[in-house]
């Protein structure tokens, strides 16, 4: 997995994001993780890679994801931002206009404002073909 993000805030709030395979949260309780994006059909298959997660410290519930596998040809949908209020059980889906996808030499991030409470992240790394 590349990438695990830990809540700053909640101890055992822990995600997992992967390349191709989805995004996970960790189970404490049962020493297990849960897949967040087996709803992701096959209509949208490129939406299983996740460039990057984000974890809200202040509204610990939320979560956001930008996923994206493909920055060429070989998926046909563009990239999208997905939201959480309900730490990954449900999300609503930002389609952006463009394809999103690992590539460069760059680490993904969400570049993120948590201090008015409210905020969304305001931008994500992506490469581009």
């Amino acid at each position: 997995m590349p990438g695990i993000v830990f809540n700053e805030t909640e101890p055992d709030l822990v995600y997992a994001r992967t390349d191709i395979g989805g995004a996970y949260r960790w189970n404490e309780a049962v020493q297990s993780r849960i897949p967040l994006l087996d709803w992701v059909g096959w209509d949208r298959w490129g939406w299983n890679g996740v460039l990057s997660l984000a974890t809200d410290p202040v509204q610990t519930n939320r979560l956001y994801a930008a996923v994206g596998m493909y920055t060429n040809d070989w998926d046909p949908n563009n990239g999208a931002i997905l939201r959480s209020t309900d730490r990954g059980d449900t999300w609503q889906a930002t389609e952006l206009p463009f394809k999103v996808g690992p590539g460069g030499s760059t680490t993904p991030g969400f570049l993120a404002d948590w201090t008015a409470g409210n905020a969304v992240p305001a931008g994500v790394s992506c490469a581009t073909h």
